[in-house]
């Protein structure tokens, strides 16, 4: 009868340490006014070739809430079409069409892999 007892809160104690989160999609807030209008939501990126736009990122989550102390990093699947670069703040990224074409923006979570986000840049205006 102990035994059961001690095995069922071991596993409780096991699942209250679990987190519960369950990534949700993230948000922006362009921080950057670019010259040209630009695209960023959760969903779709557009961008234009030679613009940079910086942004400010907030994961959201269906279970328990991301905390600041959670990392955060973005990078482009394909670094020729545009690129992803590092603010002074962990949660702001300055994202740069660098030529036209398709490609996606890799979201990681405390390292993992939670989605590709759908990014176009369009050509620059002459």
């Amino acid at each position: 009868m102990n035994r059961r007892i001690s095995c069922a809160l071991a596993a409780l104690v096991l699942s209250a340490c679990v987190r519960d989160e369950k990534y949700d999609g993230l948000a922006f807030d362009v921080q950057s006014s670019p010259p040209v209008p630009v695209s960023v939501e959760s969903d779709r990126i557009e961008l234009v070739a030679g613009i940079a736009v910086k942004v400010a990122v907030k994961p959201a989550s269906s279970g328990r809430s991301y905390s600041s102390s959670d990392q955060v990093n973005l990078r482009a699947d394909d670094s020729d079409i545009f690129e992803v670069y590092d603010s002074e703040d962990a949660r702001e990224f300055v994202l740069v069409g660098l030529r036209e074409g398709e490609s996606c923006l890799e979201v990681r979570i405390n390292l993992r892999m939670e989605e590709c986000i759908e990014v176009r840049v369009l050509p620059a205006e002459e």
